[in-house]
């Protein structure tokens, strides 16, 4: 325990499960933005959720899915990054029933097949997939018995409408139900099931616990400083663990803003409009975004100087003197001018990449995980890098 004691660089609360997680928010932050968004990308108007309204969401929809019958079953979810995915995997796991998150991108048969092998009694989509359980419907080749569409505004034939479930969820709270009170949460018991390509293939199944995430968002506060002063931008898809427990759920217990991305054509003017100071990413779109801001600099005959400045801010940095924010200040207005930290993981990133990036202001943390560790098993943290900061000058 000493040994594990000396690598942590910050103290946090524990938490052992999702209601505490959410709690825990609502009492510190009630009425900070938790979530923020447009319904399309051409949209001028901005949709924001408190910590407030997610803590009222997520009662309303679990007391509804406990009237329904749900106690302990199955239920799948499947969807675009959006704030009633959110809702939903929080109300399904702190009513004591199991997620089981499907990748969005998956073939219409890989999606009836998943649902077949999860065993799942219920659904909450997006009216994209709505062909796809119309199907499984006729075909009544699964467990599903409730449908549910996170677009529709009424009941249509047998989907039934998600805001009609919150609405009676907040009826039935109002008429006294407290079924959403009254559940007692097993930490250790499978909680999300996920599927995971792995090596072979076919997927397979991943049995999570709360704890086992709630663990890892501990562990994680203790090495990164992320706090209710930051805004991260959720692009990449949350049925993966990785977006899901470091920018989701680590998100929600600082006290974040989660920005949803428009898409990946978007990210860089979602950066600049939700004002972004963090992210979590895979290396493929660091390494594009460097060679944009690599180019830019070519294009102005920039290199050389940018270049000089770079090995300068490295050799003040030897001497606890950070100018890279102030030197690099219209390089950083690009990205939007605030992002200040980069979570990045899943594959190698090239050297130049990190280098380049950290010299001019944004702390770059590398992790590497697997879905059975929740996601993260091991990480840089806010003081030990490698490779750190370099100088690219060559002369």
């Amino acid at each position: 325990m000493e040994a594990i004691s000396r690598k942590k660089l910050y103290e946090i609360d524990r938490i052992n499960n999702f209601r505490e997680l959410i709690e825990h928010s609502y009492s510190l932050y009630p009425n900070k933005v938790a979530f923020t968004y447009k319904k399309s990308p051409k949209d001028t108007d901005y949709i924001t959720q408190t910590y407030s309204n997610l803590r009222t969401d997520v009662i309303n929809l679990g007391t509804t899915l406990l009237h329904k019958g749900l106690s302990k079953k199955r239920i799948a979810i499947i969807a675009p990054n959006r704030y009633e995915w959110c809702v939903s995997y929080l109300a399904v796991t702190c009513c004591d029933m199991i997620v089981v998150p499907l990748d969005k991108s998956l073939p219409d048969n890989e999606i009836e097949s998943s649902i077949i092998r999860s065993n799942a009694e219920a659904v909450i989509f997006d009216k994209k997939y709505l062909n796809v359980f119309n199907n499984l419907k006729s075909n009544n080749s699964s467990s599903l018995k409730h449908y549910i569409c996170m677009d529709f505004s009424s009941d249509i034939d047998d989907i039934l409408s998600y805001c009609n479930l919150l609405e009676t969820g907040k009826n039935l709270v109002s008429s006294g139900d407290n079924s959403y009170f009254n559940i007692t949460l097993n930490n250790d018991s499978m909680s999300i099931m996920l599927f995971t390509s792995g090596t072979t293939s076919i997927a397979k199944i991943v049995a999570l616990s709360q704890y086992n995430i709630c663990s890892n968002i501990y562990s994680i506060g203790c090495i990164a400083k992320v706090t209710k002063d930051d805004t991260f931008l959720s692009f990449l898809p949350l049925h993966h663990t990785f977006e899901c427990t470091t920018t989701f759920l680590y998100g929600l217990f600082c006290g974040i803003t989660i920005a949803f991305c428009d898409g990946l054509r978007y990210v860089v003017q979602n950066l600049r409009e939700y004002k972004v100071t963090g992210l979590v990413c895979v290396p493929l779109m660091l390494e594009a975004m460097y060679k944009k801001i690599i180019k830019g600099v070519e294009d102005k005959g920039l290199t050389k100087l940018f270049n000089i400045m770079s090995c300068i801010s490295s050799f003040l940095l030897k001497f606890r003197i950070d100018l890279r924010r102030k030197l690099f200040k219209s390089i950083l207005k690009e990205l939007g001018g605030h992002l200040r930290i980069i979570v990045y993981g899943a594959a190698p990133m090239d050297k130049n990449t990190i280098i380049g990036l950290s010299n001019i202001g944004i702390n770059l943390l590398n992790g590497y995980g697997l879905t059975e560790t929740s996601p993260v098993l091991s990480a840089e943290n806010d003081k030990y890098k490698k490779p750190r900061f370099c100088c690219l000058c060559s002369t």
